[in-house]
């Protein structure tokens, strides 16, 4: 379980879905840091490295298969909110990640 805080508020997880990285995610919309292209095996190892993370603190965590199609699709950027037999997934923050809900999940 972690406890995350943020602005002061204090946030309980246990469980952590996330989506592996593709060898598309070199093509992705977003170079924050403007470091230039992604490089897939670094994208993949990091992408690895933070799920052992929260399985060491005890987080039960889901990983789904990469989707070549959509190249940000790794990033968890949306927020959902999951209980015992719904979810809520709120609205995409890039018209670009519109698709990534429906069957993908």
């Amino acid at each position: 379980m972690i406890i995350i805080e943020e602005g002061g508020i204090a946030m309980l997880f246990s469980n952590a879905l996330v989506r592996a990285p593709g060898h598309s995610v070199i093509d992705g919309i977003d170079d924050y840091a403007n470091l230039g292209q992604t490089d897939y095996p670094t994208a993949l190892a990091q992408h690895q490295a933070y799920v052992a993370l929260l399985k060491d603190r005890g987080v039960t965590v889901t990983v789904l298969d990469p989707l070549e199609a959509f190249p940000d699709s790794c990033f968890v950027e949306d927020p959902a909110v999951v209980a015992a037999d719904f979810a809520v997934i709120t609205n995409p923050a890039s018209p670009r990640t519109l698709l990534f809900p429906g069957p993908h999940l």
